[in-house]
């Protein structure tokens, strides 16, 4: 028994739009070679935007530098503060609250106060 196709049955759903012929295999060979060629092919290197380009990064870079100089003193004294309270809540002792305070006072305190001031 002989079924028919779905492009051909007016019962299905499934409908051909369009045909289009399968291009010449010549004219395949060509466009393949043609896309080869323009793939070897470089761009054009421009040596002024190379050194632009290397100046803006150093700008960036330098301002990152900066930044991260003067916050990090503050991120490590910052862990040290969150490690010493750590420590005092885990097993409370007086000389641990003592040692905490001390640090927060004599380290951490004028170090948050210098970084506000800074700026």
């Amino acid at each position: 028994m002989a079924q028919a196709s779905p492009a051909t049955d007016p019962q299905s759903r499934v409908r051909m739009l369009s045909e289009q012929p399968l291009p010449d295999p010549e004219m395949l060979r060509q466009a393949e070679q043609l896309l080869r060629q323009r793939a070897t092919q470089s761009a054009p290197t421009s040596r002024p935007s190379a050194t632009d380009f290397q100046r803006q990064m150093l700008v960036a870079l330098h301002t990152i530098s900066l930044i991260l100089a003067a916050r990090f003193i503050l991120l490590l004294a910052v862990c040290g503060a969150c490690l010493l309270a750590y420590l005092a809540v885990s097993s409370p002792d007086l000389m641990k609250t003592i040692a905490l305070g001390v640090y927060n006072l004599t380290v951490l305190g004028p170090l948050v106060w210098l970084t506000a001031t800074r700026n």
